[in-house]
């Protein structure tokens, strides 16, 4: 799919995300009654999220298959602001969270003592930290993904173009190999002629001093030898 399309649908999903927050904070101007209705809420809020922290994710993965420089910077953008969206969707979430803990302390039976509700105040804040931090963990991971595929992509960028200088040092290897190769063959010539010059200098001279004795075979038999 296109990164437009893939821009829509996470807009869409963080309009949804805003709506579900809106309904969670005015379920939760009434902390004494419909306990049960608020962790529905809250619980639809959190799928939400989970779903625009998708949209995030497919979106990043478009950006970084995107070509056109100036589409990517756009991309990129808008990815850092949903980011910051998702952030501070966790932040309602967190607060929704603690404020359905304390709804549900404040429920509890009126003959708890003090200290058994303060303990039970504390196990659901210590819950609650707990359960933020994770998300904190999960969404810090996410990001990490993001910025290793950003850095993968840099590296690869990389690789080719050491690659392309290698080539072309191979390139110019090949041709001085080739000139190399150029002049052997010119030198190897150049000593077959030396030979074949030396060779037919040998027979001429052979050739010279049969002529010559046999010219001097006349003069033998003329002074008696």
């Amino acid at each position: 799919m296109s990164l437009e399309h893939w821009q829509e649908e996470l807009q869409r999903r963080v309009g949804e995300l805003q709506d579900h927050l809106k309904e969670l904070k005015e379920s939760h101007e009434s902390v004494s009654t419909a306990t049960l209705q608020k962790r529905k809420h809250l619980d639809a809020c959190q799928r939400r999220l989970d779903e625009v922290k998708e949209a995030s994710k497919n979106c990043d993965r478009a950006v970084r298959i995107v070509k056109d420089p100036v589409k990517r910077t756009a991309g990129k953008d808008m990815l850092r602001g949903v980011e910051r969206q998702i952030r501070e969707c966790q932040d309602e979430v967190r607060r929704a969270e603690l404020k359905l803990n304390y709804s549900h302390a404040i429920n509890m039976d009126k003959d708890t003592s003090e200290g058994e509700y303060k303990k039970e105040i504390d196990r659901m804040q210590d819950g609650m930290k707990e359960s933020y931090a994770r998300q904190l963990e999960t969404l810090d991971r996410t990001l990490d993904v993001a910025g290793k595929a950003r850095d993968g992509v840099e590296s690869q960028g990389q690789q080719i173009h050491t690659l392309a200088e290698e080539t072309g040092r191979i390139g110019d290897g090949l041709e001085r190999a080739e000139y190399a190769v150029q002049r052997f063959k010119r030198q190897v010539s150049s000593d077959r002629i030396c030979q074949a010059l030396t060779v037919g200098n040998v027979l001429v001279l052979v050739v010279l001093v049969v002529l010559a004795i046999l010219n001097r075979k006349p003069l033998l038999h003329s002074i008696g030898v």
